[in-house]
């Protein structure tokens, strides 16, 4: 059996997004995957293949998300969590130094960090406390 095409949802794309997921998925992921094409500038992954990509860790859990979100910054990922909130939707939490026991699936939206990992503000003397994004990953700090 051949893997279904990639369901491509863009900001331009927005206003069919509902009809193309609901029609794979159900009504919720419908609404969650047009307002998240039109409300933020990420990527948003709802097709059969994006997902199963997400639905399993380096554990022996395997769980369909609803839908995936790769924000391109903290502005898309406070939009995501206000329509995930809105909706009544679940969120799963991935890419930010999150464990692979497990705890990275869910049947929620999972939104994926590990794009805004790399990116911290300037070292500030050694003392002093350090500033980064929400999504810093400790172990990108270690190699620099």
């Amino acid at each position: 059996m051949n893997a279904p095409r990639p369901l491509k949802i863009t900001r331009e794309a927005a206003a069919s997004a509902y009809d193309d997921v609901a029609r794979i998925s159900n009504e919720v992921a419908g609404r969650l995957a047009a307002r998240l094409a039109s409300e933020t500038r990420g990527e948003v992954l709802f097709s059969g293949t994006d997902r199963g990509r997400y639905a399993t860790d380096a554990s022996i859990y395997q769980i369909m998300p609803v839908g995936v979100c790769v924000p391109r910054d903290s502005a898309d990922v406070k939009t995501a969590l206000d329509i995930c909130r809105d909706l009544q939707v679940p969120i799963v939490g991935r890419g930010a130094d999150t464990s692979q026991c497990g705890q990275t699936v869910g049947a929620g939206l999972v939104i994926d960090y590990s794009s805004m990992c790399a990116t911290f503000w300037p070292l500030m003397p050694r003392r002093a406390p350090r500033k980064s994004n929400p999504a810093w990953c400790s172990t990108t700090s270690t190699r620099r």
